[in-house]
């Protein structure tokens, strides 16, 4: 209170001439609350106005345009976090970087979550300099700010609420629908400021991804669903089963007049199937209910909101930080994702495809490399346009297969790719050292099998357009993780594909009933028979 008082008498309501024209002037106002400043350490039992007047603090700081704050206290660096306003230490009087330009550590220091840095980088690049300016814009930002606000606290909080997202049964089924299941659910959350619980059976999350990017790994498990645990409608817990539909209330099992939220899409097949599209004014009630989100970017928001790599995603690729992310990431790169899948590794979890040849499925391949090279050339040619100049063409090669990724590098890498307007380039191509094992979760995946699984999958939207081998999810939704464009092989590749299309899309849906009908035969205990 002394040193608030003192302030204000030493500083507050005084002339100010402001550097760049000492022919105005400005008062500066001093103002604070009225705070006993009380720490709230738990040791101390603080009482709940302690709490109450520290939280208010706290959250005030981060209204403003920048903080001074004395050096090495997380309480105003936090603050500082909450709205990513820029951050002054008082010794130095310079603006404290966020993000650093290398993650390691030499000096043997041991990091928050009490390991050393000799096990792992400090930082990982998630945010990082290389990221092209029309790419989705990154969390922590002005932009992500504004174009997913609606992540941020709801209004209508219902704290007794639960949303929970476990992976379903289906056998054939992995990542693609999780993550559309996941994105469905968060949506929901929002809506209503409900608990988001979420799980991949018995995989440990904090491992590959964290829902904060700067939680230890103390409390990276805060997803962590107790094995007993009972969903119950009456308690108002709503648990997605399944994510075949558009609509939510296709993967929610509650009766309509016992639902209490807008429905929303489920992004699975929104570009593979008809019965799947995304209609814009079907989903009005939604966007109503939630000001400012975006059909077209809602998955990429959610996303992005909720998985942050874990440091300790670097087990799972030794080449993620050297060389991976900084040719993806770098702003003068072209990158085309190029998804191929055998199916190979469909038949058993965990069984890496070890397949030397295509068996029979090398004009399948080509459709797909046709593809990449007819984005390819729509973008040196201009015909596909970026909002910055690129000097190199990287392809990104995502495969269930590493005998297709080794094919396509030692093919294409190092090609030569020239415009019609002289500019010649050099194409890279990188991959992973991913088994390609499938992440279905009826045959139990290992932590390694979803680790390699989950960062393919999350590399597809590390690219300006992705290439996806016929409709399967796990590439749609891994390039709308980030809103990227779709091309498909056998579809053409001169233009994207539409993921919202306009109107209510009643007439399509009541032409798709009679062959729905049909279908109910094929139906049993709620499983899709797949490919419909």
């Amino acid at each position: 209170k002394a040193t608030k008082a003192y302030m204000s008498q030493e500083y507050g309501d005084k002339d100010v001439t402001l550097v760049n024209d000492n022919t105005k002037r400005v008062t500066r106002k001093v103002i604070a609350t009225n705070a006993r400043g009380a720490h709230t350490r738990r040791r101390r039992d603080p009482s709940t106005a302690d709490f109450a007047e520290a939280i208010i603090d706290w959250h005030l700081m981060g209204e403003s345009d920048l903080i001074v704050g004395t050096k090495g206290f997380s309480f105003q660096t936090s603050a500082a976090v909450r709205t990513a306003t820029s951050y002054y230490e008082d010794d130095t009087c310079e603006e404290v970087p966020l993000i650093y330009e290398r993650g390691e550590i030499s000096d043997g220091s041991t990091q928050g979550d009490g390991t050393s840095s000799n096990e792992q980088p400090q930082a990982l690049p998630v945010e990082s300099k290389y990221a092209g300016t029309d790419r989705f814009p990154e969390p922590l930002t002005h932009e992500f700010a504004q174009q997913c606000s609606w992540t941020e606290s709801s209004e209508n909080i219902d704290p007794q609420c639960t949303i929970l997202v476990r992976p379903t049964s289906i056998e054939h089924e992995g990542l693609g629908m999780w993550v559309s299941a996941v994105s469905a659910g968060y949506i929901l959350a929002k809506q209503k400021g409900c608990r988001f619980k979420l799980s991949y059976g018995d995989i440990e999350l904090k491992n590959i991804v964290r829902p904060n990017p700067f939680i230890n790994s103390e409390h990276a498990d805060q997803w962590r669903i107790p094995p007993d645990y009972q969903c119950k409608v009456e308690d108002k817990c709503y648990e997605i089963k399944s994510s075949a539909g558009p609509e939510i209330r296709k993967i929610v099992s509650v009766p309509e007049e016992d639902f209490p939220f807008a429905e929303v899409p489920v992004y699975r097949h929104a570009f593979t199937s008809s019965s799947g599209r995304i209609y814009r004014e079907h989903f009005k009630p939604l966007r109503d209910a939630m000001p400012g989100l975006n059909l077209e970017t809602a998955f990429a928001c959610s996303m992005s909101k909720l998985f942050y790599l874990s440091p300790h995603i670097l087990n799972f690729e030794k080449k993620l930080q050297s060389e991976i992310f900084p040719a993806l990431r770098d702003k003068n790169n072209l990158v085309v994702t190029v998804y191929y899948r055998t199916g190979h590794a469909d038949a058993s979890s965990g069984e890496e495809s070890t397949a030397k040849d295509l068996n029979g499925k090398e004009a399948d391949m080509e459709k797909s490399i046709n593809c990449a090279k007819t984005v390819e050339k729509n973008f040196i040619e201009g015909s596909f346009e970026l909002d910055r100049r690129f000097t190199g063409i990287v392809w990104n090669v995502i495969s269930d297969s590493p005998f297709v990724r080794k094919e396509i590098e030692s093919k294409y890498g190092g090609e030569a790719v020239s415009s019609s307007k002289g500019q010649t380039f050099t194409r890279r191509v990188i991959s992973t050292s991913s088994r390609g094992a499938h992440t279905k979760t009826q045959a139990n995946p290992s932590v390694q099998d979803f680790g390699e699984g989950f960062l393919d999958w999350y590399l597809i939207g590390e690219s300006d357009a992705v290439v996806s081998h016929m409709g399967w999810s796990y590439g749609m939704t891994g390039a709308l993780r980030t809103a990227r464009p779709v091309f498909r092989p056998y579809l053409g590749c001169h233009k994207p594909g539409i993921l919202v299309y306009e109107g209510g899309g009643k007439d399509e849906q009541q032409a798709m009933v009679g062959a729905q009908v049909n279908l109910k035969g094929l139906r049993k205990n709620e499983v899709v028979i797949k490919g419909h």
